[in-house]
């Protein structure tokens, strides 16, 4: 198998894809009361969706 590397421009949308789940799984941790999303979930679950966003535009713009 060849090694692959990733160029400077292509970490950032590496970077994204991972925080983008992350962000989600941790907002899940930050529940209030009977499964309602707080202020804190509602910020991670903005942020992990614009990671999301930039994630996939660096890959619709390797395609």
């Amino acid at each position: 198998m060849a090694s692959r590397r990733l160029s400077s421009s292509q970490l950032p949308t590496a970077v994204c894809l991972i925080a983008g789940p992350v962000l989600f799984t941790a907002a899940d941790f930050f529940w209030v009361g009977d499964a309602e999303y707080g202020l804190v979930a509602g910020t991670l679950l903005v942020l992990g969706s614009v990671a999301w966003v930039v994630g996939f535009a660096g890959i619709a713009a390797v395609i």
